[in-house]
């Protein structure tokens, strides 16, 4: 009976299988949108980190909100740890404090995005991610 409470308790505890990098992006992108700042650490790292700290205290400074869910299309696999696909941030608002909509009109809304992914310990974070420059989705 204990064996049974050994194998029960390392299942819950850190058995369980690694976030895919599809995965990863899906909580990063959850974690941005509903401006869970506090849960960047266990998804970034590095330079992704430092930039998504550094854009919301821009956003902070100007008391702007960014309102709707971001999504992402077109995953592929471009080497062992970078990734590339679409950005969709075509449900996304920019508001103001007074929720003034201040999306810029001509705002493209799918954006090309490349994202790098490295381990530390056990689990993997997104290290960088930027938009692929001359690009399209």
């Amino acid at each position: 009976m204990h064996w049974f409470l050994v194998v029960f308790a390392l299942t819950l505890t850190g058995c369980a299988s690694q976030a895919s990098p599809e995965q990863l992006l899906e909580r990063y992108l959850e974690v941005s949108d509903t401006g869970e700042l506090s849960e960047f650490e266990y998804v970034l790292s590095g330079s992704a980190l430092e930039s998504a700290i550094s854009a919301n205290k821009v956003m902070d400074k100007l008391q702007l909100e960014q309102v709707g869910a971001t999504r992402f299309h077109s995953f592929v696999n471009s080497s062992e740890d970078e990734y590339f696909f679409c950005l969709d941030v075509s449900q996304t608002r920019l508001l103001d404090l007074y929720g003034n909509d201040l999306t810029p009109e001509d705002r493209p809304e799918q954006l090309p995005m490349r994202m790098r992914i490295e381990k530390f310990g056990q689990a993997p974070k997104i290290t960088e991610i930027d938009i692929r420059r001359y690009e399209s989705c």
